[in-house]
């Protein structure tokens, strides 16, 4: 037998305070109303669901076949989809604790 029936410890993926500064994201307050992101998350909101172009977004994500059955040009969409969610996570990256 090459390795026994002793117990052994799992060496750790991450060593010991490599998220200390997870468990301060409470001070942020990202989940109560005085949070800095909620209007711009309710003007996404509103983006998605009173602009022609955010419907063809939704349409093209819900069904890719029958968006380019009524003439949107999926190819677009979802490069508009990338470029928007690369811009998002360019703004919301400076906003994350050090």
């Amino acid at each position: 037998m090459i390795w026994g029936s002793d117990q052994r410890a799992y060496p750790a993926l991450f060593p010991d305070g490599a998220f200390g500064h997870v468990r301060d994201l409470h001070n942020l307050q990202l989940y109560r109303g005085r949070n800095p992101f909620n209007r711009p998350k309710s003007w996404l909101l509103a983006f998605y669901r009173f602009t022609n172009l955010g419907l063809m977004q939704r349409c093209t994500a819900n069904n890719t076949k029958a968006a380019l059955a009524i003439g949107i040009h999926t190819g677009n969409q979802n490069c508009f989809a990338w470029s928007m969610s690369a811009a998002l996570a360019g703004l919301g990256a400076p906003c994350l604790p050090p």
